[in-house]
């Protein structure tokens, strides 16, 4: 049998152009995240059940945050840098009101009751 039929020919090409592809860079050619802004420090925890919340803060003053436990939830924003403290703009709906850079640990602080603040810490892995 001689490969006469050129569209069959030209799909299996194709076919294979991208299953190479995908091998090559399985998260995609274009790292969308890092075409915007640079990021300057991300912050990583990991849960129970393997739940993680990551916290990327970008040169351009947004925040993207990401939680993925039994669903994923993604909150992304502007916040302010103050020596080192990081407070977010309350009107994009994030549960933390502010942030303090401890070493290598950056505890999110949120409101507990009306007096009480508690806190979550989150490894800082880019800096």
């Amino acid at each position: 049998m001689k490969y006469t039929d050129k569209v069959r020919n030209y799909l299996c090409i194709f076919y294979a152009l991208v299953l190479i592809i995908v091998f090559i860079k399985p998260r995609g050619i274009i790292d969308f995240e890092e075409l915007g802004s640079k990021i300057i420090l991300t912050g990583f925890y990991e849960g129970v059940a393997s739940c993680t919340t990551t916290l990327k803060l970008k040169e351009n003053n947004t925040y993207r945050l990401n939680s993925i436990c039994f669903g994923s939830d993604t909150k992304i924003g502007k916040y302010v840098i103050r020596n080192d403290s990081i407070f977010f703009d309350k009107k994009d709906d994030i549960p933390y009101s502010f942030g303090v850079i401890d070493g290598n640990s950056l505890d999110l602080y949120y409101k507990e009751s009306s007096e009480k603040y508690n806190y979550f810490s989150l490894m800082i892995i880019k800096n």
